[in-house]
């Protein structure tokens, strides 16, 4: 297979029209320029150039390789460029993974300061709970997840955030005195709706928020039973 170097000069030679003019722009011996020329047109089996007191010319040949040459040349040199403008943060996509909560509450004002200083980064939202967008991650199908970690989630790097707080709501006519506090045993007697406890294969533990309410009650010594357990309804 011909290196792509190769390639390289045979473009530059074609275009200077000119050994020693080629040498100079690729900071090259001209010697170095006319083997690496020879050495093309061995590997291919036929003459590129045709060599005169004025310079080089190409032949049929050589117009044709030069052609699709030039081509594939500007697009390697297009990819390089995007490549660089994408690590550079001048260009390129940053897929997020993170939940309609977490979107709404806390990302949108970073994300509207991220857009100020990078307007040329396309942000796309991936939306699902903490299993899903982690799944997403460790998939490559995200740059970045907003999710509560599990206990299996060494293989990943996490950086804190922010803190939530949850709390029990009830609707204005449930009956119960909204004029108190109730006790935690009298809290878990309510016929409370908690998020699922199974989750698909290969998540093996609750929503953060029912783990956290019933180990915290566990660790005070009330079981906790959940009248309801609907399912997330976070879409992708």
């Amino acid at each position: 297979m011909v290196k792509l170097e190769l390639y390289r000069v045979f473009r530059e030679v074609a275009e200077a029209g000119n050994i020693s003019l080629a040498a100079e722009n690729l900071y090259l011996s001209q010697s170095a320029v006319s083997q690496s020329v020879k050495q093309l047109e061995q590997q291919l089996g036929t003459r590129l150039f045709l060599r005169s007191p004025r310079g080089v010319t190409l032949t049929e040949d050589g117009r044709l390789l030069f052609e699709y040459v030039r081509s594939a040349m500007g697009l390697l040199e297009t990819g390089e460029d995007k490549l660089q403008q994408s690590r550079t943060l001048q260009a390129g996509t940053l897929v997020i993974g993170a939940s309609d909560t977490v979107t709404s509450q806390f990302l949108l004002p970073h994300l509207d300061a991220f857009h100020r200083r990078y307007p040329n980064i396309h942000i796309r939202i991936i939306s699902g709970r903490s299993y899903k967008v982690l799944g997403l991650l460790r998939a490559g199908r995200v740059d970045i997840a907003f999710a509560s970690a599990p206990g299996d989630a060494d293989d990943l790097e996490h950086i804190p955030c922010f803190e939530t707080h949850s709390c029990f709501v009830a609707a204005p006519d449930y009956p119960c005195d909204f004029t108190r506090a109730y006790t935690t045993e009298e809290i878990a007697a309510f016929p409370l709706i908690l998020l699922e406890k199974k989750l698909p294969p290969g998540y093996p533990w609750q929503s953060p928020q029912s783990a956290h309410l019933k180990c915290w009650l566990l660790r005070i010594g009330v079981a906790l039973v959940a009248g309801l357990n609907p399912t997330s309804h976070d879409t992708s």
